[in-house]
């Protein structure tokens, strides 16, 4: 059970959050990073204010609600309340239709093999679209306030800056257990066993899972090796040394996975031209969101994928195995209602049954029409700014916007076993999409400019 503290952070974080917006040599964009990526750094998991009518105000919301309020009345920038225009637009409109058309399929009770999980109400369709509103909010942060290339840049030295901060809690927990969570907020958020890997531990400080803070650092990896090969600066140091300590704490996570996403990802960004990084990250991308559904009709080699991984010890491939097993039998409940799921309250989960992956979580809860919706959102993003790297005349900014794509590939190729949608992961995918829809509104310009010409 949380303590008292970690309710009083909560309460007390939107006053922070005044506090970051009044500072003002900070810029709107790097207010709205320290509010929501820094509140979900420092904030405790599972903890929660629940209100009538509400969704819970937590980690997550609590933070977005913050910054997008502060943005509007403290620094009187505007803020998009939907994608404004494009198929982003409607796909956005058809991700917060899911709950309701969930709902509506779904109001009779269900047994799972051990109890009765309710049916569902408006009420739930009400909730659960607000919820996925403000869990979303930072993607509309981003593509309000990234306005170019050079706010990509600053983005990225953000997360540099977040993990380096981050670093020496990280490493503290390496060296004597994750203990941060329950020493200050009264409580471990999650089974410790899972965080004991290699004779030693994961780091979990305040993000829930040790899996959470490896893709968080190797995404910072990522974002420091785009800055060094474009010849950006965060001090006196060289990039070539934060890249090197940064490396060094991602093998101390221990998370095979992570260690495998993030070394692609760095050879693609630092061997790869910017357009051939749009296309590696396109057609993974396409492979990604086509996972679930290649897996329902029996097109992954489990067994192949098991034996790989016992190369990193047995322990690895029973996880593997374990993981694959369950998943199957989610995919086959997940396709007895394929049109819209089968909403909230785990009932798209069996009696027993571990659901790790977002994807097929997503395709559980809302079936085709809120996997498309989710999937489509963010492969629309991806094409866009693949699309919009041509149109950038300065290398740099070329290099930028591949660089970025990269991470976006790295973040969604972890859907697959892990559920990893953070704020940070919707505030760089709509700030990438802010960039490149900037790029799209300047070429037209130039077009109508030589049409009066």
């Amino acid at each position: 059970m949380p303590n008292t503290f970690a309710y009083l952070t909560l309460i007390c974080w939107p006053v922070l959050a005044l506090l970051i917006y009044r500072v003002r040599n900070l810029s709107t964009l790097a207010a709205t990073f320290w509010v929501v990526v820094g509140g979900y750094l420092i904030l405790p998991v599972k903890a929660q204010i629940d209100l009538p009518m509400l969704p819970s105000l937590n980690q997550i919301t609590i933070p977005a609600i913050s910054a997008a309020v502060c943005c509007v009345f403290v620094r009187r920038v505007p803020i998009k309340l939907i994608p404004d225009r494009g198929i982003v637009r409607w796909l956005y409109i058809c991700l917060l239709l899911a709950p309701l058309l969930s709902v509506l399929a779904n109001p009779l009770p269900m047994f799972d093999g051990a109890q009765e999980k309710p049916g569902l109400s408006l009420y739930d369709a009400l909730a659960d679209t607000m919820a996925t509103y403000l869990k979303t909010l930072p993607l509309l942060l981003g593509l309000s306030l990234v306005k170019s290339t050079e706010d990509i840049a600053k983005l990225l030295k953000l997360m540099v800056y977040a993990v380096i901060l981050y670093s020496p809690l990280i490493l503290l927990e390496i060296r004597i257990s994750p203990q941060l969570h329950t020493w200050i907020y009264g409580f471990f958020p999650h089974q410790f066993s899972q965080q004991i890997r290699f004779d030693g531990f994961r780091p979990v400080v305040f993000l829930g899972h040790g899996l959470l803070v490896a893709i968080f650092v190797a995404v910072s990896l990522c974002a420091t090796a785009i800055l060094w090969r474009h010849k950006y600066r965060l001090s006196n140091l060289p990039l070539g040394f934060f890249i090197l300590y940064l490396a060094a704490i991602l093998i101390l996570c221990k998370a095979v996975g992570a260690w495998i996403l993030g070394l692609g990802a760095l050879i693609c960004i630092v061997t790869l031209s910017p357009r051939l990084q749009a296309w590696v990250c396109v057609l993974v991308t396409l492979f990604v969101l086509a996972y679930p559904l290649l897996a329902i009709n029996g097109l992954i080699p489990y067994k192949n994928l098991t034996d790989f991984a016992s190369i990193f010890g047995q322990d690895r491939s029973q996880s593997v195995a374990f993981r694959f097993m369950h998943e199957a039998a989610l995919l086959e409940h997940a396709a007895k209602k394929i049109e819209f799921g089968w909403g909230i309250w785990g009932r798209h989960q069996l009696n027993g049954s571990v659901s790790d992956g977002y994807l097929i979580q997503i395709l559980g809860v809302y079936g085709l029409w809120g996997y498309i919706a989710n999937a489509g959102l963010l492969l629309a993003i991806i094409l866009r700014a693949a699309k919009s790297i041509k149109r950038l005349p300065d290398p740099r900014a070329r290099g930028l916007m591949g660089g970025a794509l990269s991470i976006l590939m790295l973040m969604m190729v972890d859907q697959i076993p892990n559920t990893s949608i953070t704020p940070y992961f919707w505030l760089i995918f709509g700030g990438v999409m802010g960039a490149a829809a900037q790029m799209d509104r300047v070429a037209a310009g130039a077009r109508k400019g030589l049409r009066i010409a």
